[in-house]
């Protein structure tokens, strides 16, 4: 750019062939357009004036006195904003925008890390409208609106309507994911100012037992079941004895294929990463079994219309299987308000059984998660042994 003014006809103005022509302090014409451009702290600043042809500039090409007031105003904000510091020049968004801004750059993630996936920042999103819509907090609300007095009017309304604990502090943790810290970090690289939430928190979890071991008929009358299906039902005997046997969840149970399986000597062993901790974690899962057994699961996949190749799935009619099963173990007694999982009940009483008669480090082989884990949501340490324990 010239830093002398150039003194141009209107006309020629309005075809400067790209170039930015100076015709005056601050103020420079391309192609007809008036700019503001200004120097501050080496960077240069430059915008668009809102004047266009004589309001910007007369016949001889020079500035109008309008012109000339928009860029002394203009200039003094550009001032003004460079000698404030960084945090202070960034923008707090709105909920929606933070959002939609959060649905962007979840996808971005998800391609670069493998999380998170499509599904939970679906999740995140619900569960995020949901609190807002409970507390009354609107999407065009700035996202400093959820202020920790919100967030506890919604657990205090969600406990009043009956929503049990943990779900009222699932939806919190959804909310959280808003404010990730890779996420955050994406928010800060747009300059915009999203201060975490003062989030409730749950005390005294260590006390609460998660997980209750099914009264003894209830877990006879399961096996009972599932030991009448290899010969009724082979592919959802497949399905069941994956969960039952190895502790598989059930969308892992529904990705197996054959090429899992792997001929040792007199054993075969399946290992797989559950896909659930495969980006955390990445706990490899190994599974041990007799060389009848798989042949046994081989056989039934076969009648229930399944290939036995190594890419060919283990179970073949999957979501039909599963459907069958959440049937089936809710009319055996496997109901709310102490059972809610269907066919996940098959998992934890397999990881139960692990953790008893194999102890904490084959439970931890078998479910892929930590002991911590295993402890509070698959079995019982205070029922880890029922044997006598005292001296001859």
């Amino acid at each position: 750019m010239a830093k002398e003014c150039v003194r141009l006809g209107a006309e020629a103005l309005r075809r400067t062939e790209g170039r930015f022509v100076r015709i005056g302090e601050c103020l420079y014409v391309r192609n007809g357009r008036l700019y503001g451009v200004k120097t501050v702290k080496g960077k240069m600043v430059r915008a668009v004036a809102p004047l266009r042809g004589a309001e910007a500039y007369d016949g001889r090409g020079r500035p109008t006195a309008a012109a000339r007031r928009w860029v002394r105003v203009w200039g003094d904000q550009v001032v003004a904003e460079g000698e404030r510091a960084p945090e202070e020049r960034r923008r707090v968004p709105s909920v929606a925008e933070l959002m939609e801004i959060y649905e962007r750059v979840a996808g971005v993630e998800f391609q670069l890390n493998g999380v998170p996936r499509p599904s939970s920042v679906v999740v995140t999103l619900r569960s995020s409208r949901l609190i807002c819509r409970a507390v009354g907090v609107r999407e065009a609300d700035p996202v400093a609106a959820l202020t920790r007095g919100k967030l506890d009017a919604y657990v205090e309304g969600a406990l009043a309507r009956g929503v049990q604990p943990v779900s009222v502090f699932a939806h919190l943790s959804h909310l959280r994911s808003l404010f990730s810290r890779w996420a955050l970090e994406r928010y800060r690289a747009m300059d915009l100012e999203v201060a975490v939430p003062d989030f409730p928190r749950r005390r005294g979890r260590a006390e609460e037992r998660v997980y209750v071991r099914p009264p003894e008929a209830l877990r006879e009358a399961t096996l009972e079941w599932y030991r009448g299906l290899e010969g009724s039902e082979p592919g959802v005997w497949v399905a069941a004895g994956l969960m039952l046997q190895f502790g598989m969840r059930n969308g892992d149970a529904a990705r197996l294929t054959w090429g899992r399986f792997q001929r040792e000597g007199e054993r075969v062993v399946l290992a797989y990463r559950p896909q659930k901790t495969a980006r955390s974690s990445g706990r490899l899962v190994r599974c041990v079994m007799g060389v009848g057994f798989c042949e046994r699961l081989r056989a039934a996949a076969a009648a229930a219309g399944g290939g036995l190749g190594e890419d060919a799935r283990v179970v073949p009619d999957a979501v039909g299987a599963f459907r069958r099963i959440n049937a089936e173990m809710r009319r055996l007694g496997w109901v709310p308000p102490d059972w809610h999982k269907g066919a996940y009940e098959l998992r934890k009483m397999c990881i139960d059984r692990i953790y008893r008669e194999f102890g904490a480090e084959a439970a931890v082989q078998v479910s892929g998660d930590d002991i911590q884990t295993v402890c509070r949501f698959y079995a019982d340490p205070s029922r880890a042994c029922d044997r006598p324990m005292e001296l001859a």
